[in-house]
């Protein structure tokens, strides 16, 4: 036989645990039985607590106030025992809704987690997660409350830090005036900006994302070059550079600097991520001014050859020496 041990409360008040036979396949039996355990050691693991407990009569009336709960909020048990949430500054203006909906979740004997800003007795806000649990009368009704409550605020600024520093890089990403991307080492995007978008003449991020299925055969007027380009970029950690003409949705194409890297993920994943800048403009304002200048260039030898005398124009110059004019 073997015993299983629950808890019981004695008369006197004691939690002690009492062993009910189960039954066993093996030959022999065996039995632990716990030795009784009084309600001041729990209080005792209580009061150890990192979460403040707090207790609560069928009227929302704080009966108990231990664990971490004095050294969170600042108030002594005496001064909140017998009061409601509504009888002293505890509750962050702004977040009574949200209080009230959690109180009237226990009401039907829901167990309830919330979120919500507390004062400190000395007027600080702190940000707080709360797990409300009830215990219900025979009939179904209210009979008491027990809440856990963690501060959460340290950990509510890294949140907010990191959503304003996602906020920043979104904008930034959104804002580019060059095209920004990452996509899987087989050829389709996971993330474009705006900027890429217009560049190939898409309608949207989003639709740039769903149409272009194979990078390298839709963009790429040459698809061995992005084979290329990814088999050298997988080969280390830095960015690689490359000239690379690009076709459009209309079939036009551009001339444009890549630059692209392979990033390692911790799940072994590898995401390209890359700038892509369109020099067309720059490439024909380049060859434009070369042909300018080798046009000036020649007509500048032509004027020069023209205007030397004729016997300049034959002999030239001799062992260094010019030949004095007559």
């Amino acid at each position: 036989m073997i015993c299983e041990a629950s808890a019981q409360l004695s008369h006197d008040g004691s939690l002690f645990s009492r062993p009910s036979a189960l039954p066993s396949s093996g030959a022999g039996s065996q039995c632990t039985v716990s030795t009784p355990t009084s309600t001041s050691q729990i209080f005792s693991l209580i009061a150890n607590l990192p979460l403040a407990v707090i207790e609560w009569d069928p009227h929302h009336h704080i009966t108990g106030w231990r664990g971490n709960a004095e050294r969170m909020f600042g108030w002594t048990p005496e001064e909140v025992i017998g009061k409601r949430l509504d009888e002293f500054r505890f509750v962050y203006e702004g977040d009574w809704p949200a209080v009230q909906g959690a109180m009237d979740a226990m009401e039907h004997g829901w167990s309830w987690v919330s979120h919500n800003r507390n004062y400190r007795r000395d007027g600080t806000l702190i940000h707080c997660e709360w797990y409300n649990s009830v215990l219900l009368d025979k009939a179904g009704a209210l009979r008491s409350g027990l809440s856990l409550v963690l501060d959460v605020t340290t950990r509510q600024g890294m949140e907010t830090a990191l959503r304003a520093s996602e906020e920043k890089f979104r904008n930034i990403f959104e804002g580019a005036p060059i095209g920004i991307f990452q996509s899987t080492v087989d050829g389709r995007f996971t993330s474009v900006n705006s900027r890429l978008t217009e560049m190939f003449g898409f309608a949207s991020p989003e639709h740039m994302i769903r149409a272009v299925t194979d990078i390298g055969w839709q963009l790429f007027t040459d698809p061995e070059k992005r084979r290329a380009i990814v088999a050298h970029a997988l080969e280390g950690t830095d960015f690689v550079q490359c000239e690379v003409e690009y076709r459009r949705v209309d079939g036009s194409v551009f001339l444009a600097n890549l630059h692209m890297k392979a990033e390692r993920q911790a799940d072994g994943r590898v995401v390209l991520e890359g700038f892509v800048e369109d020099i067309t403009e720059r490439k024909r304002a380049d060859e434009a001014l070369r042909e300018a200048h080798d046009t000036l260039e020649r007509r500048v030898q032509e004027r020069t050859a023209a205007a030397q005398p004729a016997g300049k124009r034959e002999l030239g110059f001799m062992r260094g020496v010019p030949i004095a004019a007559s």
